[in-house]
């Protein structure tokens, strides 16, 4: 019934009668402040935007089970050799990914990792396992994590914002230089012959200092087609759509 007088509402939008017309205008402004005072989610993300736009990556909170999984297939055929791996999950969300991994390497360690601290109590929250943590982005537990055999970064170092039709020619939401940090850090964290995933990102990773010490994974549709703006070292857009490896492996020195 509520969908059906949902659909009816929507249809109002493009009445030929003006009272109709007037009727989905009116319910179209209460609909922002409703969700605000219904949906915590979003009024996390919102607060999030304001108090961290510039130089913050992937503001959204979504994500889901199984996201990625030939990533997830691969990559657990690859640490199989490892008795008990640990992984990073680097912008775990609210902890679908982190589950999802365990479900795949159950004798993993997996430190999900998040700047949202809505997120985090998310995560702890809902999780169950004692092998899975949970740490915000700035806190000192996580800056004691080391030595981990994977870090999975999906969807992460991005900004919808720069997809949007009229958005310029360059970035300054999410600059390569914030991004080259955060690849610096997870660098240091992860042991040789580690692997770095990386999918949906602004950047290319091969355009980081780090690069020369890591090789492409090779298994089928590593490299993939993304058809979205990728941006270079200076922030400029250089391309609509890429070919572009996911997976990385950590080279001995």
């Amino acid at each position: 019934m509520i969908k059906n007088i949902k659909e009816k509402i929507k249809r109002y939008k493009e009445s030929e009668n003006i009272s109709e017309r007037l009727i989905y205008n009116f319910l179209n402004t209460l609909r922002m402040p409703y969700l605000l005072l219904t949906n915590s989610r979003l009024r996390v993300e919102l607060f999030e935007k304001w108090k961290n736009n510039n130089n913050h990556h992937q503001i959204s909170t979504f994500t889901g089970n199984n996201r990625y999984p030939l990533l997830f297939k691969e990559c657990t055929q690859y640490l199989q050799k490892i008795e008990k791996p640990q992984i990073i999950s680097f912008g775990c969300s609210t902890g679908e990914e982190v589950r999802t991994l365990g479900e795949y390497i159950p004798a993993a360690i997996i430190y999900g990792i998040d700047i949202n601290k809505w997120c985090i109590k998310q995560c702890k929250k809902h999780n169950s396992s004692t092998s899975h943590y949970f740490y915000h982005r700035t806190s000192k537990e996580f800056e004691t994590v080391q030595n981990v055999d994977a870090i999975f970064c999906m969807a992460v170092f991005q900004r919808t914002d720069d997809r949007l039709p009229n958005k310029k020619h360059n970035t300054k939401l999410f600059t390569f230089k914030a991004f080259e940090e955060e690849i610096l850090l997870l660098d240091r964290k992860l042991n040789k012959n580690g692997l770095l995933i990386i999918d949906f990102s602004d950047f290319n990773f091969m355009d980081t200092v780090v690069a020369k010490n890591y090789v492409p994974l090779n298994f089928e549709n590593n490299q993939i087609l993304r058809k979205f703006p990728l941006f270079d070292r200076n922030n400029h857009k250089v391309s609509e759509e890429k070919f572009l490896y996911r997976v990385f492996v950590k080279q001995e020195k």
